[in-house]
């Protein structure tokens, strides 16, 4: 049985008193994102290290040199490997995200033992994950990411892909800027992956080749490019290329070729 003592009437318990007499479906209201491809390792492959102490990453490039001869009586001629290596560092770069408390929400959670801060501790994770898929796509004032990096070979097309260009012009192109990679490298390496700006995907997925042929200017590509395993449509590549162009990114998903490292997990 409640005493006189233990009621209070002060308007902040009056207040909460009524609030309690209001069923209220509550709905977290956030801004909407396209999927973090980019964070998620979904298009370049991503590497979680637990190592907080780290200030620097890198690899090291060992290329192998070796020379045979013919066997002849003389000793100096020995076949031999020499081994010549390049490393390359990284220092680690280091965010903070965080939020605050008022004082009404403490006295809330003291008084009535209400946690407030699970929605709040949830947006700031979801906005790092925001934060991360915006520096690997695109790094920030200090790092560079896989759009804008300054090893990516660019390549420009003539034509822009829509109603006005051909289905020659458009395979054209598909098919100089996959083989560039195979080209430069002596066949070495073999893109698997193209990310296409949305707009470009559906131009060349809905274009057919003829009037008498069904089959689109897309799914033709890849029955000649066998070499590509998958091709992925993102908006973010839309209009962001020079001039306002959309953009296509031809690369081989592989972790021993690309990738990021995240060297201390978000914790809260």
């Amino acid at each position: 049985m409640t005493t006189a003592t233990e009621i209070k009437n002060d308007d902040w318990s009056v207040g909460y008193f009524k609030e309690q007499l209001v069923e209220l479906e509550a709905g977290l209201e956030k801004e909407e994102y396209e999927e973090l491809y980019w964070a998620n390792g979904t298009l370049i492959p991503r590497e979680d290290w637990n190592k907080p102490w780290l200030e620097e990453t890198g690899y090291r490039k060992v290329t192998g040199i070796g020379r045979w001869e013919a066997a002849r009586d003389y000793t100096t001629h020995v076949p031999n490997v020499e081994i010549v290596s390049r490393e390359f560092r990284q220092r680690v770069s280091e965010h903070i995200g965080g939020y605050t408390i008022n004082d009404k929400e403490m006295e809330l959670s003291q008084q009535f033992g209400t946690s407030v801060d699970s929605e709040k501790v949830q947006i700031v994770l979801e906005a790092g994950q925001q934060y991360l898929d915006k520096m690997v796509f695109s790094g920030d004032g200090q790092l560079r990411g896989f759009f804008n990096h300054p090893d990516t070979l660019k390549s420009y097309s003539a034509f822009a892909f829509n109603s006005g260009a051909t289905v020659a012009q458009m395979l054209a192109v598909l098919n100089d800027t996959g083989n560039s990679m195979r080209r430069l490298t002596r066949n070495i390496e073999t893109p698997d992956t193209i990310l296409l700006a949305q707009a470009t995907n559906d131009e060349i997925s809905f274009r057919r080749l003829s009037d008498f042929n069904s089959d689109s200017v897309l799914d033709y590509y890849l029955s000649k490019a066998t070499y590509i395993k998958d091709v992925m449509p993102l908006l973010p590549l839309e209009k962001v290329g020079d001039g306002g162009s959309n953009v296509a990114c031809y690369y081989k998903r592989d972790p021993n070729k690309i990738k990021f490292r995240i060297t201390e997990p978000f914790q809260f």
